[in-house]
């Protein structure tokens, strides 16, 4: 149904994205590295769900997002148990085991796979290397799908960036499909434009989401009421408020039906809650980085307007800090700088948290 707030994995559920899901189909065929960015809450796992869906092609899929807010972190080993169920997932439809069980590291029994994680256990390039050998055999490409690809960042120390590069030049038969929300930290990791990054130079075919019009949004949520069955509510306030971001569009729609309840303010207060222990995951490094998006959601959109009103409120900053505490921001997609060098908040309900209504 439209208003479930899962992510999307059927084409009948998924709302008015045909064109991209019909680019990101032939990118999948036809490129190396397929890239899906956009800020949160846009429908970028569903439209890579639904698309894996419909290609017809093996893949792999990755939550990396899933794994770092529900361990805290995103280890070595965790990476492995999440690649070790998505193999036993793809052996009990495809003949893996023969070439799987050549890689040092490899363990098998019946469809289930155990990669060793250890730092002496299953060499990924090896892994990677049969996956593509695999695939090369049946005259097809498999699909590696990383979901929030920028937590790659915090796995460790191995170097994913340079593994994406070796495999991108040496293997023929596989494909990698990154999705980004914090599309600073997705450019920092990929550093395709970057001389000094292993992926430099390398072609990736990027497809960015965009927001819903305003007549798709008032579209969206009347339909999604009329397969609930439910009378819709006033929808033009919700839409000024919530500006085309499926995700929470879709939330509020799940709620109204859910709960019989309506009330706009009584929702942005139940999903300021949701931002703000997201938030608190993403921004842990400084209680600062509240004060300046405060500012921002009170009217101070130029950087010595941002800098007066964190000083009010901590007294003297250096002001280098406050560049940085800036940067961030913007990297990790919690605001966006404008041509003309002024910030906003991009995502309504950020807004509402960051004023401090709730």
């Amino acid at each position: 149904m439209l208003f479930d707030p899962e992510p999307k994995r059927s084409k009948k559920d998924f709302y008015d994205r045909e064109e991209e899901l019909r680019e990101l189909l032939e990118a999948m065929r036809r490129e190396k590295l397929v890239v899906i960015q956009g800020m949160r809450r846009l429908g970028k796992s569903s439209l890579l769900n639904v698309a894996l869906a419909e290609g017809g092609l093996p893949f792999l899929r990755l939550d990396l997002r899933e794994i770092y807010f529900t361990q805290g972190s995103l280890s070595r080993f965790q990476l492995y148990r999440a690649l070790s169920q998505e193999l036993s997932r793809l052996s009990r439809t495809h003949r893996l085991a023969s070439w799987l069980e050549r890689v040092r590291g490899v363990r098998i029994g019946g469809f289930e796979v155990q990669l060793d994680w250890r730092e002496r256990g299953a060499p990924l390039p090896e892994l990677l290397r049969a996956l593509d050998g695999w695939a090369s055999s049946r005259g097809e490409r498999v699909i590696l799908a990383i979901d929030e690809a920028q937590y790659l960042r915090m796995a460790g120390r191995t170097r994913y960036d340079g593994l994406l590069a070796w495999a991108i030049d040496n293997l023929d038969h596989l494909a990698f499909v990154l999705t980004g929300s914090q599309v600073g930290l997705l450019h920092d990791f990929l550093g395709t434009e970057e001389p000094r990054s292993p992926l430099y130079g390398r072609y990736a075919r990027v497809l960015n989401l965009r927001r819903l019009s305003r007549e798709e949004a008032l579209d969206f949520l009347r339909r999604g009421f009329e397969e609930a069955g439910v009378r819709a509510p006033e929808l033009e306030e919700v839409v000024d408020c919530l500006d085309g971001l499926i995700g929470w569009l879709t939330l509020y729609g799940h709620t109204c039906v859910s709960e019989g309840r309506a009330e706009l303010e009584r929702f942005l207060r139940m999903a300021a809650g949701l931002a703000a222990e997201e938030s608190r995951k993403v921004l842990k490094g400084s209680d600062r980085y509240g004060v300046v998006l405060r500012a921002v959601a009170e009217g101070a959109t130029r950087w010595s307007e941002i800098y007066g009103r964190v000083c009010g409120r901590l007294g003297p900053v250096p002001r280098s800090n406050l560049t940085y505490l800036l940067d961030n921001l913007v990297r990790y997609g919690y605001l966006e700088r404008l041509p003309d060098g002024s910030f906003t908040i991009p995502d309504p309900v950020i807004r509402y948290m960051a004023s401090g209504k709730r």
